[in-house]
């Protein structure tokens, strides 16, 4: 199961997996993201996505997640590009 729980917003989508400590919780994995992203509010990062998927399809998870973001985000940078007399 995927679960997309934060979007993060990148000026130039350059992706960086970053691991932490490791931490042993017996919360699901629902809850162990709600808890992260309520720590990520806190912290005010707008810049970190979180990414849950089974570990032998976290390649694809990423990917997915990359892909969503650039199909959101072509239709603004197409009307910039042509705002800015890239397109006709």
């Amino acid at each position: 199961e995927f679960l997309l729980a934060r979007s993060a917003s990148f000026s130039n989508l350059k992706l960086h997996n970053e691991s932490g400590p490791e931490r042993i919780v017996t919360d699901t994995i629902e809850e162990a993201v709600s808890r992260l992203n309520t720590q990520l509010d806190h912290e005010e990062e707008d810049r970190v996505a979180i990414l849950s998927a089974p570990r032998e399809l976290a390649g694809l998870a990423v990917f997915r997640y990359v892909t969503e973001r650039v199909i959101s985000s072509a239709p603004g940078n197409i009307q910039e590009l042509r705002e800015r007399g890239f397109l006709s």
